[in-house]
């Protein structure tokens, strides 16, 4: 039996609060823990908002509104629920996670709206937070050790260094290093 092609870019499904999301970029990107879809795309009748990844982190890159009006008053706006709209989206298209033996897997609804929640909140600096930051600084090569740091947690290097510099503040880290 010869292995069929399914094709996911410029897939559509139904949302269930109305309208739909369109795969746009059927790449897969990691996002937070997990992976999905580089580009996605809601569109429900006068309105169109793309979402995409970048940096592990899902969210609106741009927004169409058209009225019948032929102008957009502030209701419009104010009836446009970003939040709401991106964990349907997300829900809807699929993220996907890893088992600790490294196969993938589909998360459901509620899991998938989680994984978006965790992949844009900003991450507390716990004490466990930092002992990951200062294992994984000293098991990098002197040089490479920011570098370490970004990959592992998928941060700018400005963030890497903060990190760092909590780390060390709380002894996690060695002064000298």
């Amino acid at each position: 039996m010869a292995w069929k092609e399914i094709k996911i870019k410029g897939s559509r499904f139904p949302l269930p609060s109305g309208g739909s999301v369109e795969i746009t970029d059927d790449h897969p990107v990691s996002m937070g823990d997990g992976f999905t879809y580089q580009r996605l795309t809601y569109i429900d009748g006068t309105c169109e908002i793309v979402f995409e990844v970048h940096d592990g982190r899902p969210g609106a890159v741009s927004m169409n509104l058209r009225t019948a009006e032929g102008f957009i008053r502030q209701k419009d706006l104010a009836a446009i629920k970003l939040d709401q709209i991106r964990h349907e989206v997300y829900s809807v298209a699929g993220v996907g996670g890893f088992t600790a033996d490294g196969d993938d897997y589909e998360l459901t609804g509620a899991d998938a709206r989680k994984a978006v929640d965790r992949a844009t909140s900003r991450r507390r600096l716990t004490p466990d937070l930092l002992r990951k930051v200062a294992e994984t600084h000293q098991s990098a090569p002197a040089g490479e050790r920011v570098a370490a740091v970004r990959g592992a947690f998928q941060v700018k290097e400005r963030q890497a260094l903060r990190y760092i510099a909590a780390a060390r503040e709380k002894g996690f880290i060695d002064g000298n290093d």
